[in-house]
């Protein structure tokens, strides 16, 4: 966590919070150091990592986690949103403990997983069938792939700064702002080692919330644009939810112009029964889901209306070919059927009286401070971004005060509270109203500091 750049004030505070975060993790940093000689850069994903080094878990038990020096974590990382119940929820360690000495994969037709696809499909408006693959990334690339099929036209509209997993159709302008260039939107990037730059000629690139910047790329390159996609979250920018109106401007805007709809609700899906679109009232040709669905366990699903995912169709003469080993295996249906059984509405109301609470108190304590930030929520999913005002798009998201942002998650897990490294939280229906106390009392603390140094 490299703080040279930063004021004496703040290096200096950035120098205490790594050292209580050493020697109360030093197991932690043996591990790291340990794993240098088997794995680039001494993690198994990238997701892991954060200076000085990452903290390593060894169990999980409802809203907690703990590492390997025994302290003890509320956990508002929660896989990056896909464990909405918690650690080890007895509804999905009974349902896998049935299963899996029944056999893991037995490579034909079951039952489960069309269980677990009527559960989807009963949820979601817009949902008549479901496919399965292992991965929100395969999930975005199938839907891709499905969208070119059905509209018969090869390019895509991504938003600046979404994330939908690491192929290359999608691995651009996650970092940035870039070039807008009105009519054809924002100049397709990409730094990331390995990625074809060709996939670029069938990419246009707008800003999240930016109604005409969307219809001046449709107006123009609408006959080759066979989707538009979107994450109703924008999870990449640390949470910056789409707006009502652009949501419901993107799907007339889409229908307008000849091209398909795709979300991708892979962490937004958690907002209601029904995930975003159902929270919005708009509703998507195409869905893309992962995390939630799986119940811990590796999973990702395209869903749809039946027209769309014909091009599916096994028994058909032309056909998008879409598979999988794993797809579909017998522990991740179990999970996810006990998860999404037990996330009702019921859960969901529970969620966002917490979540509610955390944001409220949350602001509470920036106006108590003078605090220059602000809070970001979509249902059970909140963000603290070090700007005065909400962004609502990746640009404005940009504009966070980096010095802040590590400094402010390793304070809050010297404190007991785990969140994802950008500074998003997702709540679980295993906390209570007491987890949500200690957390805000942490929050005050921090953000007290923060104020003093500033």
């Amino acid at each position: 966590m490299s703080a040279t750049n930063y004021s004496k004030e703040i290096q200096k505070a950035y120098q205490i919070t790594e050292q209580e975060y050493g020697a109360r993790t030093k197991k932690s940093k043996e591990l790291h150091l340990q794993t240098q000689s088997c794995f680039p850069g001494g993690v198994p994903k990238n997701s892991v990592y954060f200076k000085p080094y990452p903290l390593a878990l060894n169990n999980g038990k409802g809203a907690y986690v703990y590492d390997l020096d025994g302290n003890e974590y509320i956990d508002y990382m929660g896989g990056y949103s896909s464990m909405v119940l918690g650690n080890a929820h007895p509804a999905v360690v009974k349902a896998v403990s049935q299963v899996i000495s029944q056999g893991t994969l037995l490579s034909a037709a079951q039952e489960l997983p069309f269980e677990h696809a009527m559960l989807l499909c009963k949820r979601m408006k817009a949902v008549d069938q479901v496919r399965y693959c292992n991965s929100g990334t395969e999930a975005t690339l199938a839907a891709i792939k499905a969208a070119r099929a059905y509209t018969g036209k090869p390019a895509i509209v991504k938003m600046e700064g979404a994330y939908h997993g690491y192929h290359d159709f999608l691995e651009y302008n996650l970092s940035g702002p870039y070039e807008n260039h009105p009519g054809d939107g924002i100049m397709p990037y990409t730094s990331a080692l390995g990625v074809s730059r060709s996939t670029a000629q069938d990419l246009y690139v707008s800003q999240l919330n930016d109604i005409e910047g969307l219809e001046a790329i449709l107006a123009k390159h609408g006959h080759r644009i066979a989707a538009v996609l979107i994450d109703p979250s924008m999870g990449n920018a640390r949470i910056v939810p789409a707006t009502q109106k652009f949501m419901e401007a993107a799907r007339d805007l889409t229908k307008k112009y000849n091209t398909l709809l795709i979300f991708d609700e892979v962490m937004s899906f958690r907002t209601r029964v029904g995930g975003a679109q159902e929270a919005f009232g708009v509703y998507p040709d195409l869905t893309c889901l992962a995390k939630l669905i799986g119940g811990g366990f590796p999973v990702g699903a395209i869903v749809g209306k039946k027209e769309v995912m014909s091009v599916f169709d096994v028994t058909a003469k032309n056909k998008v070919n879409q598979s999988g080993t794993f797809s579909a295996n017998t522990v991740t249906i179990a999970a996810g059927i006990a998860t999404l059984k037990e996330f009702d509405h019921k859960a969901v109301d529970y969620l966002e009286t917490l979540s509610v609470t955390m944001e409220e108190g949350m602001r509470a304590t920036l106006n108590k401070y003078k605090f220059p930030a602000s809070v970001i929520r979509i249902g059970s999913m909140i963000s603290t971004h070090f700007t005065e005002k909400p962004p609502l798009n990746y640009v404005e998201a940009c504009h966070n005060r980096d010095e802040f942002v590590n400094l402010f998650f390793l304070t809050m897990l010297n404190k007991g509270v785990f969140s994802a490294h950008e500074t998003s939280w997702y709540l679980n229906t295993a906390m209570t109203p007491a987890d949500i106390e200690k957390t805000l009392a942490a929050y005050d603390q921090t953000i007290e500091w923060f104020a003093s140094i500033v």
